[in-house]
């Protein structure tokens, strides 16, 4: 039986390259493999201004739901233009192999509600660092053919770089010999953050993109924001569903 296409995106939104995202391991392979492998492309211009779109996505794996937060922002400067927040259901347990898979269906949710296009998609998670080699980050740039870059707090399957201690000190991290990420640590007395290219994009070109877009915090302003509101929304539809779990629907976006 064929899987549903879950990707129903509206006018600017739509995805270049739509399939279905499978709960199935063989299938979610075969797409990797197939659809999403042969356009991998990491050489690009980073974009000086223009509009990017903050990504992020908090899981709550006890209660196996998943809640996103999309935040359009005008760069330089950081004015917001659109928010989208997604909530819904974890479709499997956690698998490094296809992990773009188990965010990835309520990430296109809450990229359906943006109406502007993006120049840049900054997504928390990870780009080519993934096992697979295409992560979250990648695997967005692809479909919806927009440069992407990968920002995660947590470091990737490979071995800890050593970084020093001054802001801005930074470390390549390898594996089996290939540069995959940097190891970035962007403010004095706080861990580092590991960027990746996801699409469109080189390593140089996505770590000094991320530099540019620091506001003062640990990670870059558009998941410092995405990150805030998908936090707010966690938050507010647990107490909801405390309160009357029979009334808990998805927010609207603005």
């Amino acid at each position: 039986m064929r899987e549903p296409n879950l990707i129903v995106a509206k006018k600017y939104m739509k995805p270049e390259i739509p399939h279905s995202w499978t709960k199935r391991y063989s299938t979610a392979i075969e797409i990797q493999k197939n659809i999403l492998a042969p356009r991998m492309d990491l050489y690009g211009v980073a974009p000086e201004e223009g509009l990017v779109l903050g990504i992020e996505s908090a899981f709550k794996e006890s209660s196996q739901t998943v809640y996103c937060a999309a935040v359009l922002m005008r760069y330089p400067g950081f004015t917001e233009i659109e928010r989208s927040l997604v909530f819904g259901d974890i479709p499997f347990p956690p698998n490094p192999e296809i992990a773009s898979f188990r965010e990835g269906r309520i990430i296109a949710k809450a990229l359906e509600k943006i109406e502007a296009k993006p120049d840049l998609l900054m997504v928390h998670g990870e780009g080519i660092s993934a096992i697979s080699g295409i992560g979250i980050a990648s695997h967005l740039g692809i479909i919806y053919d927009i440069p992407s870059i990968g920002c995660a707090r947590r470091k990737p399957s490979a071995p800890k770089p050593r970084v020093g201690r001054p802001k801005n000190s930074q470390a390549k991290v390898l594996r089996d010999g290939k540069e995959i990420a940097i190891a970035l640590r962007s403010k004095l007395g706080v861990k580092s953050i590991y960027i990746s290219p996801g699409y469109h994009l080189g390593l140089d070109d996505s770590v000094q993109l991320v530099k540019h877009m620091m506001r003062g915090f640990r990670t870059p302003e558009p998941i410092r924001v995405a990150h805030l509101l998908a936090t707010r929304l966690r938050s507010r539809i647990e107490r909801e569903r405390k309160e009357s779990p029979s009334r808990v629907t998805a927010p609207a976006s603005r």
